[in-house]
């Protein structure tokens, strides 16, 4: 694959491109099939199933984690439309200086909860049973399992491990566009460095996805997630595979954008400052404060507990949520948003092509974080499995991210709109369905607490052989041959 920045000339073409070859189209297609089943199949799933739960912990610290991460994605594109103009309106060191103290926040937030010196979620309370006694703890304060009143925020409402691994993602993001700034305008990153920077950070990316898959399938205890040193292990691998990618993403697109700023800054403004930081962010953040009290309130004078319901009488509103006939008016109301959305994209994909795709790079990005804050939303040591699948999830996310974004411009595939006759027409429908395939297996890996929602329910089969694991194996195989047919300039 040339992985190089368009002309001057291929430029106009993108806006208004001319027949694509079937190999983009099939790549175009795939990447549509994913953004399409994780944003208008998943994401509703995940909001009906934390609204209605038997309290509002899930839907609290997803929330607020989900906020924050908008907020975050937002900061990066008013970085990228500040630094990547013709003439930098801040300097990048400051940018790389603010990143480097966000990093290191987040890293000390894993460090105290790995290790135990801080609890994972915030306020905290544990009961341990020993024998006829039974202790419990309360963090950080004695006595108090909410902050500043019991119908603000309840126990386990704030997830600190997530809120880390966010600030360390959003750190290393800003250092690295500002890093990578100079070397961008300056022409420098084009060429050979840009290209095998991509090459070797993908294969790396796909490669330590691939042997952690393999070893937890076939030797689980060499990645046990209950044991503190091997998961520690396990988790670190998987984040690297996830920097990884991202930084192929970074690397690649970055020349793309200063080559077509006329296209594409408007869109990083548009989707990531208006878009996540402001429609999405500060919603989910303002809904995180109030979503407590107003159940709390709702529940005084909701008597049939219609839109309201409670568990426990001994426990208003601790043990509240929404009922499932609110529970669908959320689904509905947070479908509608990327489904409209979605629709707008492809009325506008013949005219405005780049600023469409950027659009669903962000999306792409924003779910495949999500993923990964949310598996880290785990109540009890026998979940902690969630934590590397949510960061192998995450890493496929952005590698997907990657593809998509690559294959709508014209470097993707030199080859020519040619006609691919009967045999090239089926291996086209063969490819599209296993990636389908392979995307399900993919997606069915993990399990989410009690309902699943950002990934398909799954469970280990005899001798914790996955199905899913041959089901990525095989199609994904397959998936790659046959696209290796397509690719090819003869006619079939």
């Amino acid at each position: 694959m040339a992985i190089t920045a368009s002309s001057p000339a291929r430029e106009q073409l993108r806006e208004h491109e001319k027949p694509m070859s079937w190999a983009r189209a099939v790549v175009i297609a795939g990447g549509l099939l994913f953004a399409t089943a994780i944003l208008l199949g998943q994401i509703p799933s995940y909001f009906f199933t934390v609204t209605t739960a038997s309290n509002m912990q899930h839907e609290q610290a997803g929330f607020l984690d989900l906020g924050l991460l908008s907020i975050g994605l937002g900061v990066l594109a008013l970085e990228l439309a500040l630094l990547y103009d013709p003439k930098p309106i801040l300097p990048w060191p400051l940018f790389a200086a603010a990143g480097v103290v966000i990093a290191a926040i987040g890293a000390f937030f894993l460090f105290q909860v790995t290790t135990g010196a801080w609890h994972m979620f915030l306020p905290d309370v544990q009961s341990v049973v020993h024998g006829a006694n039974v202790t419990t703890t309360y963090w950080p304060t004695a006595g108090q399992y909410y902050l500043f009143n019991p119908i603000w925020f309840q126990a386990k409402s704030i997830d600190l491990g997530a809120l880390g691994l966010l600030a360390l993602v959003i750190g290393l993001g800003m250092f690295s566009f500002a890093v990578l700034n100079p070397l961008t305008l300056s022409g420098k990153l084009n060429g050979p460095i840009r290209e095998y920077t991509v090459r070797v950070c993908l294969a790396a990316s796909i490669a330590i996805i691939a042997a952690w898959l393999t070893i937890f399938t076939f030797a689980p205890v060499v990645f046990d997630p209950n044991n503190f040193v091997t998961a520690t292990i396990g988790n670190v691998l998987l984040f690297v595979a996830l920097a990884l990618a991202a930084l192929a993403l970074q690397v690649w697109l970055l020349p793309v954008m200063v080559n077509a700023r006329a296209q594409f800054m408007p869109g990083v403004y548009l989707h990531g400052v208006v878009g996540l930081l402001g429609n999405v962010g500060v919603p989910l953040i303002l809904i995180w404060l109030l979503t407590y009290p107003v159940l709390f309130w709702a529940h005084g004078w909701d008597s049939t507990q219609f839109w309201v319901q409670c568990a426990q009488v001994t426990n208003i509103p601790g043990s509240c949520s929404f009922s499932p006939f609110t529970g669908y008016i959320i689904c509905a109301i947070v479908f509608s948003i990327p489904f409209g959305l979605m629709l707008a994209g492809l009325y506008f994909w013949g005219t405005r092509r780049n600023m469409v795709v950027l659009g669903g790079t962000f999306g792409l990005i924003w779910v495949g974080l999500a993923v990964a804050l949310i598996h880290i939303d785990t109540t009890d040591s026998s979940t902690t499995a969630q934590i590397p699948f949510g960061l192998m999830l995450a890493a496929g996310i952005v590698i997907v991210a990657f593809v998509w974004t690559w294959a709508t411009q014209r470097e993707f595939a030199p080859t020519r709109a040619e006609p691919l006759g009967c045999t090239g027409q089926w291996l086209m429908l063969g490819t599209l369905l296993l990636i389908y395939l392979m995307g399900f297996s993919l997606l069915s890996m993990p399990s989410f607490f009690e309902i699943e929602a950002l990934a398909l329910f799954y469970k280990a089969g005899p001798g914790n052989l996955h199905d899913a694991f041959w089901g990525v194996a095989l199609m994904g195989g397959l998936a790659a041959l046959q696209m290796t047919f397509l690719v090819k300039r003869r006619p079939m």
